[in-house]
């Protein structure tokens, strides 16, 4: 029988799994261009999308103690973006901070006239969203680094239930 991991454990592992695949991709990447704006990218660079994937751990992080999240108060270091092994560092540190518990949170939601809007949520849930919020990042970095001339793995930025679905179209 397979043993069940706890769902911290489980997203956790997915954490540092998308860690490594983001290292490996970046690792192709040369320091100079990790940090120049592309203009298919809207002149956003390689290393804007990858500041942003930690902002997004990070901005978890910093709500748990507080029992709420809001991803706009973000903190928008400008060091990671330019500097690819500090971006990577940080993210694999704000990974190994992530808690196995369950918890209730509230998310402040801005809205369109700027009045925050408490949603009831949980840790789990928003750590799920963090790393499907990666992934869509991780596809657009896939496209900075084709604009390089980088050709990186296939499924690097891609959901998991897509490749579950491209994988039942090939059987």
């Amino acid at each position: 029988m397979d043993t069940i991991l706890p769902t911290g454990k489980v997203l956790q592992q997915r954490a540092e799994h998308l860690v490594q695949a983001l290292a490996h991709a970046l690792s192709f990447c040369p320091d100079e261009a990790y940090g120049r704006p592309l203009q298919l990218l809207s002149g956003a660079s390689v290393g804007a999308h990858t500041r942003h994937i930690l902002e997004f751990f990070e901005g978890l992080l910093s709500g748990l103690p507080k029992g709420w999240v809001d991803y706009g108060l973000r903190n928008r270091n400008p060091a990671p973006e330019s500097d690819k092994h500090l971006a990577l560092e940080m993210l694999r540190q704000a990974v190994g901070r992530l808690p196995f518990d369950e918890r209730s949170l509230w998310l402040h939601d801005c809205t369109t006239n700027g009045k925050v809007e408490p949603i009831r949520t949980g840790y789990d849930r928003e750590l799920q969203y963090v790393l499907e919020h990666a992934i869509h990042h991780m596809a657009i970095i896939k496209i900075g680094l084709a604009c390089m001339g980088i050709a990186v793995d296939e499924n690097f930025g891609m959901a998991a239930s897509t490749l579950a679905y491209q994988k039942t179209c090939a059987s």
